[in-house]
């Protein structure tokens, strides 16, 4: 017969307590991921322009510029670029901001939803 481990009971709960708190983020998550097609880009705030310098996305977003040119390259947040100047579309941002969902992502499924000819 195995010997029970006096403090067995304690560390069952304490795993149970930890998997239901586990399952309860999942849950949550799941909810999210299916709710991000009810995102519209237009959350962005109304008393915003249409674009963004890096510097106002860096202010709106609470970073730093170089953090923001640096999700610009990798495309994590939209931009379009006007000869030198790199502009951030405001609706877009605040699209990401709601969903983390990056642009290139964003974009790819864009993309593939539009008619093939």
């Amino acid at each position: 017969m195995q010997q029970q481990h006096p403090h067995e009971c304690e560390y069952q709960a304490v795993v149970e307590t930890i998997a239901k708190a586990i399952a309860r983020e999942i849950a949550h998550a799941l909810r999210q991921a299916r709710n991000y097609e009810a995102v519209r880009a237009e959350a962005a705030p109304s008393h915003l322009p249409a674009t963004l310098t890096v510097a106002q996305a860096a202010e709106v977003i609470g970073i730093g510029r170089s953090s923001v040119y640096e999700a610009v390259r990798t495309e994590e947040i939209p931009s379009i670029r006007i000869g030198a100047r790199i502009k951030i579309p405001t609706a877009r941002l605040f699209e990401y901001l709601a969903t983390g969902k990056p642009w290139r992502e964003r974009k790819a499924e864009l993309l593939a939803a539009l008619p093939q000819d």
